[in-house]
């Protein structure tokens, strides 16, 4: 419908709701270049901003307080540290934020960290802000390092290497300490980078930590140079893949890596033999295939009804071999027996943090020695004589009358005379290709009926 007159309407409008944000998580703040964290606000009220300093030793139990980083569910009742840090955790300071911004504008302003810092240029701050915020709950929590370090690590089972560089001058970082922690803050090794800002550490095996899930076993790293702090850990970071330089790779790797064998001198026995066998294992380590550093490992025997008939232990000589004798009973049953070479999961140490977890063991494949054999029992005669067959030609045609040539002997020597002979004659179809004529052969056309 067409107005006749123009219409003006008037309508008055309200000022932005009050909204907020900081970047959430965790971050790093480079200390040279002001120690400030952006606030992006309009209209802002009522704004509260919590801060703690946290220490050295706090950082590992407040992080999984936080979750950012996961507690394996299953052994939760192992991370008694972080419960107690949980309970007894305060802020420093809990003030009002009141920053003097123009109405209706959507602006962001520098929160300055050197108050929450307490004079100290550096440090480990948790600042947690709440208060009205249009489209978020209006409350934010993040973690930061103030550092002017910067620190790569990369990170195995078997060795890590840690470089340090100076954020500032883009230079190696030379004589920083370095701490290794696990999960339960207890510091597991301690050294100093080179004057190219390297350190290569033992890995998470070498300090004897165990691997409770498919997940890679977390390691934590804590850099200190002068009154300067900053840590990372494997499960941190933005990461450099080999796949990026079509380098390829396990991204599960198995550790520690075992394979070996274990091998009868024949297949096959009668009861009341004695088997005799051998093994060998290996262990790779750093990409090489070496003697084993295992001294012990278990076996069992099996019969072919699957039950154990012998167990007991192996000790493995300074080539990483090994060999055990069994002595089958008179009535052994027939059948295949099977062989298996083990080593025996580790006990629980009630004095140690470190405890294989009872809910979940890990299979054989994930770090443990698993050899497995067979063998053959049977009641049977050896053979006595020997058989052969000769054909005089190779070739034969239609009509042609094929001739065969046959001989025994016994075993000791002497010829099988006036022994009856049984035997069979079969053929089957094959094929002729004529001399110098590759490509060309002669046969039946199989796919078609026999009529063509």
């Amino acid at each position: 419908q067409k107005l006749n007159d123009d219409v003006k309407i008037e309508f008055d409008v309200g000022s932005y709701l009050p909204e907020f944000s900081i970047p959430r998580g965790m971050g790093v703040i480079e200390s040279y270049e002001g120690r400030r964290l952006p606030v992006t606000l309009v209209n802002p009220e009522d704004i509260k901003i919590h801060t703690r300093l946290i220490k050295k030793g706090e950082v590992i139990p407040f992080l999984l307080w936080k979750n950012y980083f996961r507690i394996p569910y299953q052994l939760k009742h192992k991370y008694k540290h972080v419960e107690k840090f949980k309970k007894g955790f305060s802020y420093d300071k809990i003030e009002r934020y009141e920053p003097e911004v123009e109405r209706n504008k959507f602006l962001i302003r520098p929160l300055y960290l050197s108050p929450y810092l307490k004079d100290r240029g550096y440090g480990f701050l948790n600042i947690y802000m709440e208060g009205p915020s249009r489209h978020h709950t209006g409350k934010y929590n993040t973690f930061l390092q103030v550092t002017d370090m910067g620190i790569t690590g990369k990170f195995s089972a078997e060795t890590n290497l840690i470089f340090v560089t100076d954020l500032n001058k883009g230079m190696p970082a030379g004589n920083a300490k370095v701490e290794l922690r696990d999960d339960y803050n207890k510091v597991l090794w301690k050294g100093s980078t080179d004057k190219e800002g390297l350190l290569k550490t033992p890995g998470w095996l070498n300090l004897g930590l165990r691997k409770y899930s498919y997940n890679e076993v977390r390691q934590w790293a804590f850099v200190t140079k002068g009154k300067d702090t900053v840590f990372i850990n494997n499960e941190w970071g933005t990461g450099v893949y080999p796949w990026q330089f079509g380098i390829r790779y396990n991204n599960r790797p198995i550790f520690p890596h075992y394979k070996g064998s274990i091998r009868t001198e024949r297949g096959l026995y009668r009861p009341g033999e004695k088997v005799h066998f051998k093994g060998v294992l290996r262990e790779k380590i750093q990409g090489d295939w070496k003697v084993s550093s295992a001294k012990r490992l278990k076996y069992e025997i099996k019969d072919s009804r699957n039950n154990e008939i012998k167990k007991g232990e192996v000790k493995l000589n300074k080539f990483g071999t090994f060999s055990l004798d069994y002595k089958l009973p008179e009535d052994a049953s027939t059948g295949y027996y099977s062989v298996r070479v083990f080593q025996e999961q580790k006990k629980e140490d009630k004095k140690s943090k470190i405890k294989p977890h009872k809910e979940r063991k890990l299979s054989p494949r994930e770090g443990r020695v698993n050899i497995s054999g067979s063998f053959r029992v049977e009641v049977f005669q050896p053979v006595q004589f020997d058989v052969k067959v000769w054909c005089e030609d190779k070739t034969y045609y239609l009509g042609d009358k094929a001739r065969f040539r046959i001989t025994g002997w016994y075993l000791f020597g002497a010829p099988m005379s006036s022994k009856k002979v049984a035997y069979t004659v079969s053929g089957r179809e094959t094929f002729y290709s004529p001399p110098d004529n590759p490509g060309f052969r002669f046969s039946k056309m199989r796919w078609l009926d026999d009529k063509y």
